[in-house]
């Protein structure tokens, strides 16, 4: 750069130093030239009038024009060819102006997606199930084409190992959520797998991908959380598929509501709150870390699941009101049951206990015993779950939306005619109807038995 060269850096840099806003002008310049790979032509930009009387002293008045609006547009042909006269080109002064080193984005980037698809490669070897695999897959097939959240992490880092290391952490969960689904607190969960309480905080971006992976790419998890909400929120489905896999986030809010003679040991100790509470005809709540490491040493209650907590509740005063308090075990199963439920069912299943359940008369109703009966490898009988049900009690039920009759039809197109409830869902979809649980169950109660042991009993 000549002497008349150098006066003009000089310059540039004084106007530079002491107007505001006049460098983040230049900078938008440049970040411009980048994106292009070279300049534009015109640059409309935010300027003060201190800035604007600077840039036609840089650029000369002819290439700046003032706009009402307080932006100035740039003409940065006319600005080009008032440099070159002055002997250098105006993106060279631009960068040593803003001691800013060219850069070429358009490389930059092919080098980053490169970068992050060898990583991702190299990860497929630590992934031990399929949808640990198939969630690395989708996302390097996003990642060679510069998509994904993984490309825009390593862009936002500048580093592709940084997006490298994250899919490396979600793989690692997923293994592990799928290898153990006894429920762990979620710090808990993160500490064992990543080395820290803090890898997976609540509402992060990394716990957040965790759930969406495991819903994308893992059959059982999807069919498990959608078959009760279709409809639900990509976040509630998400957490939906943590709690399914057993990582939760505070143990101490999942509970069992439950009635009846349950007493259960651990640590040496015996526990009988549920059953003194039911002789004073008192239901109660056990925690998920109440329940874990118990065991019952023997069962000689008859036990019986109840979907919804209005029949619950009124069954539980029938049982009181039959002087059964002592004879049955009664348990609110809220829906899709929590770990508390399935833990408890558990403990059940050691005692080879055979469990009713009764739902709603739908198809998911079904699907929740199903579930539930899968989730905690007990048999489960349905109660009251049948196509007798059904038909004695349709005139209170309610018509099949579209929606839901789609769906209906389709589980049982490919459904296996052995399967528990098969004979209910297709007679739900020859009468169009499905009915609530609490349409019907108050007159199933009131022919309640006096001995509820008898398992003739209609509930």
């Amino acid at each position: 750069m000549g002497a008349m060269d150098r006066a003009l850096l000089a310059e540039v840099r004084h106007l530079v130093a002491t107007v505001s806003d006049l460098a983040a002008v230049l900078a938008d310049i440049l970040d411009q030239r980048e994106r292009r790979g070279r300049l534009p032509s015109r640059v409309t930009t935010p300027a003060s009038q201190q800035c604007i009387v600077a840039l036609k002293g840089v650029f000369s008045s002819r290439a700046v024009t003032e706009l009402a609006d307080g932006r100035v547009r740039l003409d940065l042909v006319r600005a080009s060819r008032a440099m070159s006269e002055r002997g250098t080109g105006l993106d060279d002064l631009l960068y040593q102006v803003l001691d800013r080193a060219p850069r070429d984005p358009a490389a930059e980037a092919r080098a980053c997606r490169l970068a992050l698809d060898t990583a991702l490669g190299a990860l497929a070897a630590s992934a031990t199930s399929a949808p640990a695999r198939a969630w690395l897959g989708a996302e390097r097939d996003l990642a060679s084409q510069g998509l994904g959240e993984l490309s825009a992490l390593a862009r936002d880092a500048g580093d592709a190992a940084i997006a490298a290391a994250e899919a490396g952490a979600i793989v690692t969960c997923i293994d592990a959520a799928l290898v153990d689904r006894t429920p762990i607190r979620l710090a808990n969960f993160a500490a064992r797998v990543l080395g820290s309480s803090k890898a997976l905080v609540p509402g992060s971006d990394r716990l957040r991908r965790l759930g969406q992976a495991l819903l994308a790419h893992d059959p059982e998890t999807a069919r498990e959380v959608f078959f009760l909400d279709e409809d639900a929120s990509p976040r509630a489905a998400a957490l939906r598929a943590l709690e399914l896999h057993g990582i939760v986030r505070d143990e101490a809010t999942v509970a069992v509501t439950c009635f009846g003679p349950l007493l259960y040991t651990k640590g040496g100790e015996t526990f009988d709150q549920v059953a003194r509470h039911a002789a004073r005809g008192e239901v109660s709540a056990l925690t998920l870390p109440q329940l874990r490491e118990a065991r019952i040493p023997e069962l000689v209650a008859n036990v019986t699941v109840i979907e919804n907590q209005t029949p619950f509740l009124d069954y539980v005063d029938a049982v009181i009101k039959a002087g059964a308090a002592g004879r049955e075990l009664v348990i609110l199963g809220r829906g899709q049951a929590n770990w508390a439920v399935v833990t408890l069912l558990r403990m059940m299943g050691r005692t080879r206990a055979k469990v009713r359940y009764a739902g709603d008369l739908d198809r998911s109703g079904v699907l929740i015993l199903r579930s539930l009966a899968r989730r905690s490898a007990v048999s489960l009988e349905p109660l009251c779950m049948d196509v007798a049900t059904h038909r004695r009690f349709v005139t209170r039920g309610r018509a099949l939306d579209r929606d839901e009759a789609s769906r209906l039809r389709v589980l049982l197109a490919t459904a296996d005619p052995r399967e528990v409830g098969h004979d209910l869902l297709v007679e739900i979809e020859r009468t169009g109807t499905w009915i609530e649980q609490e349409a019907f169950h108050e007159a199933l109660i009131a022919e309640l038995e006096h001995d509820p042991s008898d398992r003739s009993s209609p509930l």
